[in-house]
């Protein structure tokens, strides 16, 4: 009798974690906390010339005119060294979308914002 009373008992004990185990397995993931996902997107993002160009307008570096040694000196300035050459392309390409204009200052080419 007393080999019963335990045996039923172990089922019983095994009911509830079977139990319990579907129940784990049934739940939602819960979403993670987003601020430490943004954070680590904020933090592990890289960002492209023409986003570091941009920023640099937004921060209102180009509220006058400026040259491209200027550009090219500001961005190394900001901690980003950059070829000349790697420059050019995101240059025409925010001219082209409008995000900066173009002017001539004694026969060179100066970069503003529009």
């Amino acid at each position: 009798m007393d080999e019963q009373k335990e045996i039923l008992k172990l089922l019983k004990d095994l009911d509830k974690r079977v139990a319990k185990i579907e129940q784990i397995l049934n739940e939602k993931p819960k979403p993670e906390n987003t601020e430490s996902k943004q954070q680590k997107k904020l933090s592990s993002s890289k960002k492209s010339v023409s986003g570091l160009i941009m920023d640099m307008a937004n921060d209102g570096f180009f509220d006058t005119p400026k040259a491209f040694a200027e550009i090219v000196d500001e961005l190394k300035r900001r901690g980003y060294y950059y070829a000349k050459t790697s420059l050019t392309l995101p240059l025409q390409t925010l001219l082209r979308k409008k995000a900066l204009g173009r002017i001539s200052v004694s026969g060179k080419w100066a970069y503003v914002k529009r």
